[in-house]
């Protein structure tokens, strides 16, 4: 059976200049794009979380598993993967290249002026790595468990340890500047 897979990342922005950016999200059916969706977020804001819920309730249904490239969006505009997963009842999926490692956060959002955002960020479960063909990858999740995060690298790690609906957004994501 063919799963739907929205996989969302953000797009470059100039920090100290940008006060608005993207987020790009591809809906896959497997590895088929269906289709693309752009929404504005504000740099290092808080409205990441509800404009992939705004995106995701408007695909009506279609969505059975969303992939972010990370829990951030444009800086330090953070997504509560449980608060979300609650919010769409769906899986999501968290992935990194690198594990955040939490006194460099800590200090990146003391030194950026956000420290309100310090408790959220510390309060987050930490990534669990998992080996792909090509190398290990970090990954938060919620609603699936570690055998089904598993079972996603397995099928959808094609040319990377990023699963590729995720790659091609990343890609997609990296030409959408405001």
């Amino acid at each position: 059976m063919a799963i739907r897979v929205l996989a969302v990342d953000d797009a470059p922005f100039k920090k100290g200049v940008d006060k608005w950016t993207f987020i790009v999200c591809l809906l896959f059916r497997d590895l088929i794009l269906e289709k693309a969706i752009k929404a504005r977020i504000e740099v290092d804001g808080s409205d990441a979380e509800e404009k992939i819920v705004e995106v995701v309730n408007n695909l009506r249904g279609e969505v059975n598993i969303l992939m972010l490239h990370g829990t951030t969006m444009g800086g330090f505009n953070m997504i509560n993967l449980s608060s979300l997963h609650n919010k769409l009842g769906i899986p999501v999926i968290s992935f990194l290249e690198r594990a955040p490692r939490d006194e460099l956060v800590v200090h990146a959002l003391k030194s950026a002026g956000k420290e309100d955002k310090i408790e959220d960020f510390l309060r987050q479960p930490k990534y669990t790595p998992f080996k792909t063909k090509y190398g290990i990858i970090h990954c938060l999740f919620e609603g699936i468990n570690e055998r089904e995060v598993e079972e996603i690298l397995k099928r959808y790690c094609i040319e990377s340890k990023f699963p590729e609906q995720l790659r091609i957004a990343n890609i997609v994501a990296s030409i959408a500047r405001c």
